[in-house]
């Protein structure tokens, strides 16, 4: 089973699977972007190649992950065993939140599935919530497919098929997840509001800040009780680059252990995002390796695939941090080369070449895209009638 899935682990060091090197580099990495960002460079840096990720090249101490860090944990064994076990639910459901979040945004989801369906078995997940979101996509997808193998394991109700739904990270988590781990039992991925080709966009990189501030302690800067000449003209300068030069930063492996920088797709540099994310390209099957991996087939073993997300007309997001273009949620997003033309599914490689299996799932009718009008980010686990008219259907 390992093979497979453990591709998706970027290479690490002992040192940087450890909290507080981590955010030491990280915040190494936010002071050097304040620099980048001042100083306007107009070359671009060396961006480093595409790193092995091969099964010998995991780290130890990630490796290591697969034993006892990974059982259920006791507060597991007493929701699944307390759960009605009546004949009238779905299969098992299995909820991943998004980064910063943790399983409660689920708790009026459960409620109303509970209603419609009882008996179904709804289980949280309460693994990578708040600051742990931020640890590695690659990370999360390992350690979440090496929890649902137990959950097989020890409740035979989940040998039998379960539904992913995820929202926002959490979904592009599953759905790797679907393509990496051989013997997923996920029968339907439901995707809410994930943004699956990635983000690119000055709103989101803005508010993308308070979640590195919360995950890097950084000094304050002394208060200056006069003006500054030429502060002003600084910041707005600094704020107009900053989605253009991102990049330079955000492909380096420094800031690749971050899983906000994993999801980092900037159009303009298709070169650099190839080579440095070291994440999306692959989940995507944008590269080499990940057509040997088996990804398709692994995919391909869903009932049923669907993806949804807010659209808008006046926006190019569904929240400022959330989805941004929004279609990136049902796998559009900008033409190579341009920050402003977007392309829909069909015009992308990842379903004109079915590199993991979208158009193979559409063409046997198993794919459902969806993008409707005016829902925000975290209306899907919020607002009732949302969730019944347009997610609910899709659980099996």
């Amino acid at each position: 089973m390992e093979n497979a899935y453990e591709e998706l682990l970027l290479e690490q060091d002992d040192s940087t699977a450890r909290p507080w090197p981590r955010r030491l580099m990280a915040g190494l990495a936010t002071c050097a972007l304040c620099c980048l960002l001042v100083s306007m460079p107009g070359a671009p840096s060396e961006v480093p190649g595409q790193l092995d990720l091969g099964v010998d090249t995991l780290d130890a101490s990630v490796a290591a992950k697969k034993g006892p860090d990974h059982r259920l944990p006791q507060s597991w064994h007493q929701a699944a065993a307390a759960a009605n076990s009546s004949g009238s639910g779905l299969h098992p459901v299995i909820m991943m939140h998004g980064a910063l979040k943790t399983a409660s945004d689920f708790d009026q989801v459960k409620v109303w599935i509970s209603r419609r369906h009882p008996g179904t078995r709804l289980l949280a997940v309460e693994m990578y919530e708040g600051a742990d979101s931020l640890q590695p996509l690659a990370e999360q997808v390992l350690g979440l497919s090496h929890f649902l193998e137990r959950l097989v394991e020890d409740y035979e109700e989940f040998a039998g098929g379960y539904n992913l739904l995820c929202h926002s990270q959490g979904a592009v988590i599953c759905r790797a997840l679907c393509e990496a781990m051989p013997n997923h039992r996920a029968l339907s991925l439901v995707s809410l509001a994930g943004p699956q080709m990635g983000v690119y966009g000055s709103t989101w990189l803005e508010h993308a800040e308070p979640f590195f501030e919360a995950q890097i302690p950084m000094p304050k800067l002394p208060d200056f009780p006069l003006p500054i000449p030429g502060l002003g003209e600084v910041k707005k300068a600094a704020g107009s680059v900053a989605k253009g030069s991102f990049y330079q930063l955000a492909y380096t492996s420094m800031l690749q252990s971050v899983s906000l920088a994993n999801l980092w797709h900037d159009p303009l540099h298709v070169e650099s995002y190839l080579r440095g994310n070291v994440f999306l390209p692959l989940a995507n099957g944008e590269t080499a390796a990940s057509s040997k991996s088996g990804y398709r087939s692994n995919f391909l073993r869903l009932q049923k695939a669907t993806f949804l997300v807010g659209a808008f007309t006046r926006q190019t997001y569904d929240s400022p941090l959330g989805v941004e273009p929004w279609q990136s949620g049902v796998f559009g997003f900008y033409a190579n080369g341009s920050s402003t033309k977007v392309e829909p599914i069909e015009k992308q490689d990842v379903f004109a070449k079915d590199s993991f299996g979208l158009r193979t799932l559409h063409e046997t009718g198993r794919l459902h895209l969806e993008a409707v009008e005016g829902i925000g980010h975290q209306e899907w686990l919020t607002s009732e009638t949302v969730f019944v008219k347009h997610v609910m259907p899709h659980l099996v």
